[in-house]
């Protein structure tokens, strides 16, 4: 069974050189990427009538995330500094980044179907969390 939702951070990294086995980067820039379960959603009386500042996908392809896609990029300066080992993040430092946009969100009574005020996800962010070897 697919979750109600997925999301997938994608980091651009400056780096002088190619990654080392272990190395710290400075985050530059991201992306955030959504997958919604739409027939979850219609189940539980939501749907997504707009996405506002959306960007095309970047790096998605073989990631385990199904379409429809929503996506959105940074809003303002980053701060954050990962430590990756053995291709995963072993610690983060910095602020949560902050993204532009986000999804509107049409909600009904699932039992009635009656319209409700709707849900916004505008103007998020994002901390990252490292696996510490799950």
């Amino acid at each position: 069974m697919r979750p109600l939702a997925a999301a997938l951070l994608t980091t651009l990294l400056s780096a002088s050189s190619l990654p080392a086995l272990a190395a710290e980067y400075q985050v530059t820039g991201a992306q955030a990427t959504f997958s919604l379960n739409e027939s979850h959603l219609q189940n539980l009386g939501f749907s997504v009538v707009d996405a506002r500042r959306p960007v095309p996908e970047i790096a998605v392809h073989g990631s385990g995330l199904e379409a429809p896609l929503y996506s959105f990029s940074t809003d303002g300066a980053i701060d954050l500094r990962i430590e990756v080992s053995d291709g995963r993040i072993r610690s983060a430092h910095g602020r949560p980044v902050a993204f532009a946009g986000g999804l509107l969100i049409r909600t009904e009574n699932p039992r009635t179907r009656a319209a409700l005020p709707p849900l916004s996800l505008y103007d998020f962010r994002v901390e990252i969390a490292p696996d510490l070897g799950r």
